[in-house]
């Protein structure tokens, strides 16, 4: 039953099932979307609305655009129509800056095409009014007022009176406009920052450094909010040194550059030093906990207030905190915390120390959580450094076999990992004293894939701390004897190292070597040139669709290191021929040897396609007697010139005469002869030729007497034509 119409689309060429709609060949809904080159409003602005007319078959629809104005998520009521459309792909509207207010406050541009199409007619909206991209209200604004910087800083204020030691109260004014300020900056150029309080409630207490602390607006209000007159309270802000600073206080735009808009400086004298009336910190430490650098310190609370959070910043570029933002128990002023505070470090480029400073709030929510913002803040002007151990990362990291197989070397492996430094990002899998992987399966396995060794890459770009059960497994195969060891790498995101495990399995027997085996395989000239035809057995237990080509000798050059397996080979088949170049070859060498690899998918780096099932086996490799091509190889030898070829033979099995015999032939590294009867059938082929064939068929059977036509063919493509006798 039908119960919903498709909504969108003038419903030419479409089909309706149970509420779903699907778009049947040569017809196209419209489409509609907004560009603009100016990003706030001047005399006057274009704005480009990008459009498409909807098809069916033959014919093209029309369309009327209406654009909207928005402000805080409301219509202005300033609406734009352009006259019906019924060719082209872009209609510009013209913004008239004297038509719109200009407070501060920014407009959202929402476009809605009116499509007409035969009898039908629907519309389409961009940007959805409801979505996050939308007309919500806040800092989306598409346009903003073009107001000079000096006619808005003429109406802010800023001033900041003496409160006591070294402490002033801060007020602002703002008569501009509540959505276009962020925050207020507060900077010193020569003493440090300690206690703060807040008096606002649209925003919170953010430290950037020990000289500079910002006001920011929170999600929950659009900005700073407007006073008609006179200031509204900032809160109380505390240096702690001596001697003279410039303080300068900031207006702060919007983002995403967060400027500074308009500033107004003062300079404080503090006579006698503020004492430290923050915190203090007790038996400082940082010790290795399962391979990670774990701070733990104490915490002493000198302020006058109940602090429930703490916030580090690290003054150490190669360290950093796992977490910046610690919730505390309440902590009253006077105490000291009863059992450690802890915080992981996260260590780069082999840092031996971590230097910090602290700050101390009245909330145990992170900033901006939940909406819950501080309103006491302090801060110390004081470095603390504490030395970092080297810690062994393994400890932190454990992978684990289960056997699979009761007799075999098969196992599944585990990772465990509360290594926090950073995300393990690649695995690397290498076999020892002769153990091989017969079988892999695993994450995205990264190519090439030997023998004895194999890469594979975790997913997402890297994994966090927890257990991956099952995350890969193999079954070994080799010329290793027990135990057969595995040496397992793990790297991060940067391919450093992080830590190496060895695995070691007993009492288990190797696999028998079973992989892409090469079978009916030929070695033979191409010109100057070696090529090797060959097909391919899967003896794998998945479907082929890539082998990679690996020889013996590193002085072997392929024409191509890996074929895609078009059609790809299911499991216990067989696929080809297929036929590679050998482009460069040590001649010295007796033997060429080849064996395969073979994967579950083709590798597609661009794609983001790659396997995630591999076998490799050397001990089936294939070896043939290495044959020398060259010039007077194919040219001058193997010629039809310097042979003798035979018409007749009497294979009765009287040792004379009884085959065929090419005289002179023995240096062509092969030769094809092709054999036809009276009416022209071929009764017998043999593209690798060695003088031995006694006038049968290609089932064995001797064939009648009488004559027969035969062709020969040469490596290098030459052909000759000859009768021949079979006499009994």
């Amino acid at each position: 039953m039908i119960t919903t119409d498709c909504g969108l689309g003038a419903h030419f060429g479409y089909g309706y099932i149970d509420n779903w709609c699907g778009n049947c060949d040569g017809s196209s809904t419209g489409t509609v979307n907004i560009s603009y080159e100016d990003t706030c409003i001047s005399k006057e602005n274009q704005v480009h609305v990008n459009y498409t007319l909807p098809t069916a078959g033959t014919s093209t629809g029309s369309v009327i655009i209406s654009l909207q104005l928005y402000q805080n998520g409301f219509a202005t009521g300033y609406t734009l129509v352009s006259p019906n459309l019924t060719s082209g792909v872009t209609y510009d509207f013209n913004l008239n800056a004297d038509s719109l207010p200009c407070n501060g406050s920014g407009y959202d541009l929402v476009a809605t095409a009116f499509f007409t199409l035969g009898s039908a007619n629907y519309s389409i909206t961009s940007p959805d009014p409801i979505s996050t991209e939308g007309i919500r209200p806040g800092r989306n604004n598409d346009l903003m007022c073009c107001t000079p910087i000096s006619e808005i800083c003429s109406l802010t204020d800023i001033r900041m009176t003496w409160d006591s030691a070294c402490c002033h109260v801060i007020e602002i004014s703002n008569q501009y406009g509540s959505e276009y300020f962020s925050g207020i900056s507060v900077s010193s150029d020569n003493l440090t920052i300690s206690n703060i309080s807040s008096d606002i409630n649209w925003g919170t207490i953010t430290y950037n450094s020990p000289t500079q602390v910002v006001y920011s607006t929170t999600s929950n209000f659009n900005g700073i909010p407007v006073n008609s007159g006179g200031f509204q309270a900032l809160g109380s802000v505390c240096f702690t040194g001596t001697g003279s600073s410039n303080i300068v206080i900031n207006f702060i735009g919007p983002g995403p550059d967060y400027d500074s808009i308009c500033s107004k400086e003062f300079n404080i004298e503090c006579g006698t030093p503020l004492d430290t009336t923050c915190v203090s910190l007790i038996d400082l430490n940082v010790d290795c906990m399962e391979g990670l650098s774990k701070m733990k310190f104490k915490l002493k609370n000198n302020s006058n207030f109940t602090m429930r959070g703490l916030t580090l910043y690290s003054q150490n570029p190669d360290v950093s905190f796992n977490s910046t933002f610690l919730p505390i128990p309440d902590l009253l002023p006077g105490q000291v915390s009863s059992i450690n505070i802890e915080s992981n470090l996260i260590i780069q480029n082999n840092s031996n120390n971590v230097c910090f400073f602290l700050s101390a709030c009245d909330q145990n929510t992170k900033p901006g959580d939940l909406g819950i913002y501080p309103m006491f803040c302090c801060m110390d002007s004081i470095l603390y450094c504490a030395d970092i151990p080297a810690c062994n990362a393994c400890d932190g990291i454990q992978i684990t076999a289960i056997s699979n197989d009761p007799v075999k070397c098969c196992y599944d492996l585990t990772l465990q990992t509360n290594y926090t430094n950073s995300n393990i990002a690649y695995l690397e899998f290498n076999g020892i004293g002769g153990t091989q992987f017969a079988i892999f399966t695993g994450w995205t396995i990264m190519a090439p894939v030997g023998s004895s060794h194999i890469k594979i890459m975790a997913p997402g770009g890297g994994i966090p701390p927890g257990i991956y059960s099952d995350f890969a497994s193999f079954c070994l195969t080799g010329t290793s004897s027990s135990p057969h060891e595995i040496i397992i790498n793990t790297f991060d995101a940067n391919d450093n190292k992080i830590c190496t495990n060895t695995l070691q399995f007993e009492s288990c027997q190797l696999v028998e070597p079973s992989c892409a085996n090469i079978v009916d395989d030929l070695l033979k000239c191409d010109g100057d040139k070696l090529s090797y035809s060959f097909n391919i057995k899967n003896n794998a237990p998945f479907t082929l669709y890539q082998v990679d080509l690996r020889t013996s000798d590193s002085s072997v050059v392929l024409g191509v290191n890996h074929i895609e397996l078009i059609p790809e080979i299911a499991p216990g088949n067989i696929g080809g021929p297929y036929t590679i170049s050998i482009d460069s070859i040590d001649k010295n060498l007796a033997m060429f040897c080849l064996y395969l690899t073979g994967h579950n998918a083709i590798y597609d780096p661009e794609h983001g396609i790659a396997a995630t099932q591999c076998c490799t086996d050397s001990l089936g490799i294939v070896c043939l007697p290495l044959i020398q091509c060259g010039d007077c190889d194919t040219t001058i030898c193997c010629d039809f010139s310097n042979m003798t070829i035979s018409n007749g033979i009497t294979p009765n099995e009287d040792g004379i005469n009884d085959v065929f015999n090419i005289i002179d032939s023995d240096c062509c590294p092969y030769i094809s002869i092709t054999v036809f009867n009276r009416w022209g059938n071929i009764v017998y082929q043999n593209s690798d030729y060695k003088n031995d064939w006694k006038g049968v068929n290609q089932s064995g059977q001797k064939l009648a007497q009488g004559t027969y036509f035969i062709v020969i063919e040469l490596p290098g493509g030459n052909k000759k034509g000859s009768y021949i006798d079979i006499r009994y």
